[in-house]
Order: C-alpha cells, then structure tokens, then sequence
C-alpha cells in the first residue's frame, strides 16, 4: 500500500504541467453554474417565487448536474492518464 507522501508525489507529478488547464476548465464551468443559478433568481424575483424555485429545479437538473459529472469524469479520466488534460479543439 502507498504512503501518503508516494500519492502526494504521484499526484503532483501527474498535474504537473497542467494546473492551468485545470484551473481554466474549472473556471468556465463555476461562471456558466454561477450565471445560470442567478437566471431563476430574477424570475422568482420578478414574478412569482414558485415559478423561480421550479426553473432552478429544471435549471440544476438539466444544466447544474451534467456540468458537474462531465468535470468529474474529466478529471478522473485524466488521473487514470485516460484522457490528456488540455484546454481548446
């Protein structure tokens, strides 16, 4: 079994070289949830506060959710060395 120190080692051998990708990917993805959390806000707001509370349910549930696994699988992907980590086409 690997010390704490041999995954810590690994892990930043592993991201080395990356961590601007990483970062840049985590990014866009916090102000796409971010802007699209405010969205059912200013309905709810604006109108009336069920129909805010049901467009942030539909909201998180076709955007917020996919988003989130699709980073996760990337980043597992890329810590199997499955998939390079890399920003662009």
């Amino acid at each position: 079994m690997k010390t704490n120190s041999e995954i810590r080692q690994e892990a930043r051998q592993l991201a080395s070289g990356n961590w601007g990708a990483a970062v840049a990917v985590t990014a866009v993805l916090y102000v796409i949830l971010f802007t699209t959390s405010l969205i059912p806000e200013l309905i709810g707001a604006l109108t009336l506060p069920w129909l805010g509370k049901l467009i942030n349910l539909a909201i998180t549930i076709l955007i917020s959710y996919p988003i989130t696994f699709s980073l996760v699988l990337m980043f597992l992907r890329f810590a199997r060395k499955e998939q390079e980590l890399h920003v662009g086409g």
